[in-house]
């Protein structure tokens, strides 16, 4: 680099399929695929020669080799991703995914593997310990994972919602949100100064910003770095529910257990659950959870597609466990009554007894349904990718069909029914809300148009009010006769794993809570909207004002406590 000079020719060949310095510069990294097999080399720069040479059947999805060169991570086509030794040529570990990878990335060393799922989410594994992620969190975004120079940090996130800080040995979370800057979207910069001290991050629309790293907080007094069984830590990789009327917190663990805790539980009482194995719910670790309109009832999806209802009064589950073939779950809801379970998982809708178990009916739709909402005991909506929302009904002889009942321009991505079942909230593809009414069968002509990909559409009580959660904003939203109506949004804690808003009960009804991680445990965090901890009528201020003049025939000076 000083001179320009020719130093070495490596005779690496047809080396267009694939060729890489490594992250230290000592070597270049060589993919050259056959028709029966892949050839892997790693060709010293010092020295010009192959220094390790690796052959692989077929043509693999995904490579990666460490900054140092010692080991590859291989992914096939089986979801797998298998490391290699590359001096020695034996296979070190193989990992099972719950879904295909689209990058694969190697820590220092290749003690660690940072995966990203598409747009679905992101895993981190302990090669040493490849059965059990480390991390683990699938929402729809632009993921993206980046190990340090060390490796002793990872950064891991998605854009809309900030990137989290993490250490590479067991999961830690190690620092607050790291916000890339400007609007969300993929292509964003990451990237970890060489002394590891700061933390670059920047937008394709040109926002650059500088963090300081934080330290990675130790053990202290002999504790273990990673326990035998943690269902629930900081770094919120296990799935979590805050039942209805803020009733109590479900948290689903690894190992396939449901726990439920009453609400504000410490740290004390979620760490004596740590080494509660008497009874194994699943065989798999819980991925979904989905409470009834009573919070009585939790239905729980695993791993390997088992289902599971349990009772939230005693923790205990039902006798039965329902094993669906096809597609993962994508989404369970329990009709109004709790006697219907609802399960969507691709282009397959599964309608299950919750008392037995019992398949009650089994659609195949033809296309993917990622969002499904019951508006009555017999009445349930289920949105399409290709925009078709459909009914699917029960009759009066007991069996359920399905129908058309309007197509939008846009694949439905959030589907929800007001309390009363007389609307349904739509969001799309392109973020926009709509109000359908079921009555009229139509939509509203005033629409919702949000910045940000919808996560959750959420009722209380109230059949004329809804809130939209993004990644980092809460919407009050109300509903007329003619769509939906922006009121005031606030700023959202992050939330756990698979956690939704929900409200409060007799004088906090009006109160929403989100569960959130502070300082190492579970707790509800209120949605602090102005005047919500207050009485008031829902709407604008000048048209309430307006409408109540005209009730009350009034000419003088009305006003209204905000």
């Amino acid at each position: 680099m000083a001179t320009g000079d020719t130093k070495a020719v490596l005779a690496a060949g047809a080396a267009g399929d694939g060729a890489a310095l490594t992250g230290d510069g000592s070597h270049l990294f060589v993919e050259q695929h056959g028709d029966t097999d892949t050839r892997l080399e790693l060709w010293s720069l010092e020295t010009a020669e192959i220094e390790a040479e690796l052959v692989i059947a077929g043509l693999p999805a995904l490579v990666a080799v460490d900054p140092t060169g010692s080991r590859v991570a291989v992914a096939d086509y089986d979801r797998a991703v298998r490391i290699w030794d590359f001096t020695s040529g034996d296979l070190v570990a193989q990992i099972d995914l719950p879904m295909q990878p689209s990058e694969i990335h190697l820590a220092t060393g290749g003690e660690a593997v940072g995966i990203v799922h598409g747009r679905a989410g992101v895993t981190l594994w302990n090669v040493a310990r490849p059965r059990q992620p480390l991390l683990e969190t699938f929402v729809d975004g632009n993921w993206q994972i980046v190990f340090s120079p060390s490796g002793a940090r990872v950064l891991a996130g998605r854009s809309a919602a900030g990137f989290r800080l993490y250490s590479t040995a067991d999961g830690r979370l190690a620092g607050p949100p790291i916000s890339v800057g400007g609007p969300a979207g993929p292509g964003g910069m990451l990237a970890f100064s060489t002394d590891e001290k700061m933390i670059f991050a920047g937008s394709p629309q040109g926002v650059s910003r500088f963090w300081r790293t934080t330290d990675i907080p130790q053990f202290g007094n002999g504790e273990a770095a990673v326990a035998n069984h943690a269902f629930w830590s900081p770094a919120a990789d296990q799935v979590t529910l805050a039942l209805p009327a803020a009733g109590g917190i479900v948290i689903g663990d690894p190992e396939g257990h449901v726990h439920v805790f009453p609400a504000g539980a410490g740290a004390a009482e979620i760490e004596s659950r740590s080494d509660e194995l008497s009874y194994f719910g699943h065989t798999a670790k819980v991925v979904q959870l989905a409470a009834d309109k009573m919070g009585s009832l939790v239905a729980s999806a695993a791993a390997d597609n088992s289902i599971r209802v349990w009772n939230t009064s005693d923790g205990q589950p039902y006798a039965w466990v329902a094993r669906l073939e096809g597609d993962a779950v994508a989404d369970m809801a329990f009709s109004p009554d709790g006697s219907v379970l609802a399960v969507l998982r691709g282009s397959v809708l599964s309608l299950l007894n919750v008392g037995d178990g019992a398949t009650v009916a089994d659609f195949d739709l033809g296309t993917l349904h990622r969002s499904q909402a019951f508006a009555a005991d017999g009445t349930l909506y289920i949105g399409s990718e290709h925009g078709v929302l459909r009914q699917v009904k029960k009759a009066s002889d007991g069996v359920w069909t399905v129908r058309q009942l309007w197509r939008g321009p846009n694949a439905i991505r959030r589907l929800a029914a007001s309390p009363r079942g007389n609307f349904l909230v739509l969001v799309d593809d392109a973020g926009l809300g709509s109000l359908f009414n079921l009555a009229e069968g139509n939509i509203g002509e005033q629409t919702l148009e949000l910045p940000r990909p919808v996560e959750e559409i959420a009722f209380g009580s109230s059949n004329s009010r809804a809130m939209f959660r993004t990644a980092r904003w809460v919407h009050r939203v109300s509903l007329s006769a003619n769509g939906l109506h922006w009121n005031d949004s606030v700023f959202a804690p992050m939330p756990l794993q698979g956690a939704g808003i929900v409200f409060g009960t007799g004088d906090t009804a009006r109160r929403a809570y989100l569960p959130a991680e502070r300082n190492g445990v579970v707790e509800l965090v209120e949605l602090a909207f102005p005047g919500s901890s207050q009485p008031g009528l829902f709407g604008n201020r000048e048209e309430l004002l307006d409408e109540w003049r005209a009730r009350l025939a009034y000419s003088g000076v009305l006003s209204f406590i905000d």
